[in-house]
């Protein structure tokens, strides 16, 4: 992936995100449930194509809603935390290949290792790698991600 691909991508995350913020935050209109299921169903293969698995489960605007009441999330700053959540480690992996920042060799052979039908684990792998690479080093997180990949796979 190039630098301008992995902004690209970065963008359309930020504009699916805005959609569901606004959506949760009262700021809805009539065209953004079709607006965002357009853009879902982009974003999606093009994380796919840069061999992500969308972290974002809710396909609709309305299933993302009703999702927030099952969670309880009552509160504005609650939705808007949640859905900043779902990307969070799949924007700071594209941030990194923005800036050109090249991964250790043992993590672009674990990252090649899981692709396609292990795009999921992936997901919980990036979250891992995200944490020790933080600074500070979140040791504990990373190793209850690394181990959660191993038993999902």
């Amino acid at each position: 992936m190039t630098p301008d691909q992995a902004r690209a991508l970065s963008k359309k995350i930020h504009q699916v995100a805005s959609l569901m913020v606004a959506y949760a935050t009262g700021g809805r209109t009539d065209d953004q449930p079709a607006e965002y299921r357009e853009l879902y169903a982009d974003t999606t293969i093009a994380l796919e194509d840069s061999k992500y698995a969308n972290p974002n489960p809710h396909k609709s605007l309305e299933l993302f809603y009703a999702h927030c009441g099952i969670l309880k999330l009552g509160k504005w700053a609650e939705r808007r935390a949640y859905v900043d959540g779902l990307y969070a480690d799949v924007l700071l992996d594209l941030k990194r290949v923005e800036r050109n920042e090249k991964p250790s060799k043992q993590w672009t052979r674990a990252n090649e290792v899981l692709e396609d039908d292990l795009a999921p684990i992936r997901v919980q792998w990036l979250k891992a790698r995200n944490f020790i690479q933080a600074s500070p080093p979140d040791f504990e997180n990373s190793l209850k991600e690394s181990v959660s990949s191993i038993e999902s796979g």
